[in-house]
């Protein structure tokens, strides 16, 4: 009973921390960048972008256009989307490390 204590108290802050830089590394998800360099056609494009809720890449060309205002309101309107996305895959990964706790310990209840 105590060598069972003694692996959960590790593996436990072990799986936790895998998910936190996990979860870490989804919050910042692929780097988006505007594909054009000409500030009209970046206008045109940011326009596009955020007409289909492609917030994120809309913000970027507005930036690239000078439209800091709304590359902000961009950026704004992406935010509920990513962190919507974001807690499903924490409580994913939560479920995942509830998973594999569940099978250490019955590793070591085994007879």
């Amino acid at each position: 009973m105590r060598n069972s204590r003694s692996l959960t108290s590790v593996l436990v802050p072990a799986v936790l921390l895998l998910c936190a830089l996990s979860a870490h590394a989804d919050v910042a998800g692929p780097a988006a960048s505007c594909p054009v360099a000409d500030p009209l056609q970046a206008q045109w494009l940011a326009d596009a972008f955020y007409a289909q809720g492609q917030y994120q890449q809309a913000a970027e060309c507005y930036q690239v256009a000078g439209d800091l205002q709304s590359a902000n309101r961009a950026y704004i309107a992406a935010v509920p989307a990513r962190s919507a996305e974001t807690a499903r895959r924490a409580s994913g990964q939560a479920e995942q490390a509830k998973s594999l706790l569940r099978q250490v310990k019955a590793a070591f209840h085994a007879p």
